[in-house]
């Protein structure tokens, strides 16, 4: 058990700085959500409220990397599984940890954490939303972007408050380096 104080509420992971590149490919990663002192639903102190958070950790795995390249190099990175905590093949609009379930009016606030290699592209069908923190710190200016690309080590919290009953079919497009 560590127990320690922080500055900032926000949306922070922890990952190993030893090996990094062969234990995040075992899956030694995950999220670390910091709520702010006073025990409210907001984003941070004195941030926007929510009424739900969801933590959505995107990774991918290149099955055939670890084994075949003792010690890994990019250049041979051709990955096979893509994950959304930590699991892939399954079905993620039903799943209780990735499906957003929500009513019309509900804010409701996304947590994006990228601990894989690639670019990811994450859209969420139509759905308006704000970008309101990175990497654990609120923006100055939210902006409203149609998707959000988000890169190895980054962090985004989007901020969703649908006013139309319906289903959304969210993307996440990974693109190749080369």
């Amino acid at each position: 058990t560590y127990n320690f104080l922080t500055d900032h509420a926000g949306t922070y992971w922890y990952h190993c700085h030893a090996n990094t590149v062969l234990h995040q490919q075992m899956g030694m990663y995950g999220p670390y959500i910091v709520m702010p002192a006073d025990g409210s639903n907001r984003a941070w102190t004195g941030g926007p409220a929510f009424t739900k958070q969801y933590v959505w950790m995107l990774s991918e795995f290149d099955s055939a990397w670890r084994i075949n390249n003792p010690k890994p190099n990019f250049a041979y990175f051709n990955a096979d599984y893509f994950m959304i905590n930590g699991k892939d093949g399954f079905d993620p609009i039903s799943a209780t940890d990735t499906a957003i379930m929500c009513n019309a009016g509900d804010a409701v606030l996304l947590r994006l954490i990228h601990a894989g290699y690639l670019i990811a592209q994450v859209s969420l069908g139509g759905l308006p939303f704000s970008v309101i923190a990175s990497d654990g710190r609120p923006l100055a200016w939210p902006d409203a972007p149609p998707l959000v690309e988000i890169a190895s080590g980054e962090r985004y919290d989007l901020l969703l408050a649908p006013t139309v009953p319906g289903t959304y079919a969210a993307r996440v497009d990974y693109l190749d380096w080369y």
